[in-house]
């Protein structure tokens, strides 16, 4: 059986979410992919990532496709953004079938499932002859910063009427979209397990970049983006306690460029590193004492369960987070605040207090929540065999 994926993120950005890792996933269990990069869905600003992505996707135009993995192949399209224009639209879309369909011939793709994360392939799927169609949606895209609310919503909600099934990544999601689409499922976010574990099992040198911070390490991994996190939280956090040190793994101002960071740079014990490869975060969770997501709460992180939930933990870590919905169902192995007071209070009672969740619990959780034990739940769902 063959899959194509048209993902709302690119194979070679560094923190990998659902999409590349469902691409593994397929492709472990003996399935061919053409991963198609993401669309855009966000208006392009005049940033310099926005800009050298814009000059990545032009060389597409010579070499649209890349073979990633033995059996892995990546589709880097060459896009207009103004995807609010139908003109732009059918061009994006007739030009990127015939790529894809050019690839497909050469790889004699057949009996193959479209699986989509993005509301804006709604007509694109037409173009396809598959008797499996499938959205996975992972986020409430309709609530990201500099994007058009109004056509997302319009093209989910055609792409949920066209799709034989839907899985959903929280609840909130679900609840949304159920109604419109009797086949849909609730399946959370999950981790690679045996990537993650490795930060409590193996042993590391310390990276050179956190050697020289001496105190408790406070570890946050994923996107710096002003909509995802809350700074003045972040902020409060180091001012009042300056024996803590807040280490801050991720690219900042991803989906969002225009990101103000000025809030926690002006604290001398927020340390802001980049992004890391995949490969390394376990090294440096290894050497943290606690992991925090200290998101806001707003449309968008209402629908959203974090995937880095289940990697802290599988790295041994106990986590802080803020009330996120997702999350309540899990407080028996997190701690879940409610507003500084009580962030505080719960990154205290782990780092001074030495208080924790039963360790035997997470680990319990953390290796039902696998890739391999979400596909097969999936796949027996859909009716689908490799």
């Amino acid at each position: 059986m063959n899959v194509i994926i048209f993902s709302t993120a690119d194979w070679d950005n560094p923190f990998w979410t659902n999409k590349q890792h469902m691409a593994k996933t397929f492709e472990n269990n003996g399935n061919k992919v053409i991963y198609i990069d993401s669309l855009g869905i966000r208006k392009p600003k005049a940033s310099k990532s926005d800009l050298l992505r814009i000059l990545r996707r032009f060389k597409s135009l010579f070499k649209p496709y890349r073979k990633v993995s033995e059996n892995i192949w990546v589709v880097s399209p060459f896009v207009i953004p103004f995807y609010k224009y139908k003109f732009i639209q059918k061009f994006n879309n007739n030009f990127l079938s015939i790529v894809i369909k050019i690839l497909m011939k050469y790889l004699n793709f057949k009996d193959y499932i479209i699986w989509t994360y993005s509301p804006i392939t709604n007509e694109i799927i037409d173009k396809f002859d598959s008797n499996c169609k499938v959205y996975h949606c992972v986020d409430d895209l309709s609530a990201l910063p500099n994007v058009d609310k109004n056509i997302i919503i319009e093209k989910e909600k055609d792409l949920i009427e066209k799709c034989n099934y839907i899985f959903t990544t929280s609840k909130n999601l679900f609840d949304i979209i159920k109604p419109q689409n009797e086949n849909t499922y609730y399946q959370n976010n999950v981790c690679d397990y045996e990537h993650f574990s490795k930060a409590k099992n193996d042993k590391f040198n310390i990276p050179s970049d956190i050697k020289d911070i001496a105190g408790p390490k406070i570890i946050f991994v994923g996107a710096i983006s002003s909509y995802k996190i809350n700074f003045d939280l972040l902020s409060q956090l180091a001012t009042r306690n300056i024996h803590w040190n807040f280490i801050m793994l991720g690219q900042v101002g991803e989906g969002q460029p225009e990101t103000n960071i000025s809030m926690i740079t002006s604290c001398k014990n927020i340390y802001l590193l980049g992004p890391k490869d995949y490969k390394e975060i376990p090294k440096y969770l290894h050497f943290a004492d606690v992991a925090i997501i200290p998101s806001n709460i707003n449309d968008y992180t209402k629908s959203m369960f974090p995937m880095k939930f289940f990697e802290y933990l599988s790295a041994g870590l106990q986590v802080v987070s803020t009330n996120l919905e997702s999350l309540k169902e899990y407080s028996n192995i997190c701690y879940l605040s409610d507003d500084i007071d009580d962030f505080e209070y719960n990154l205290s009672t782990i780092i001074d207090e030495k208080k924790f969740k039963s360790e035997k619990d997470i680990e319990i959780e953390c290796k039902k929540h696998t890739w391999e034990n979400r596909y097969i739940k999936m796949m027996e769902i859909i009716g689908f065999h490799k």
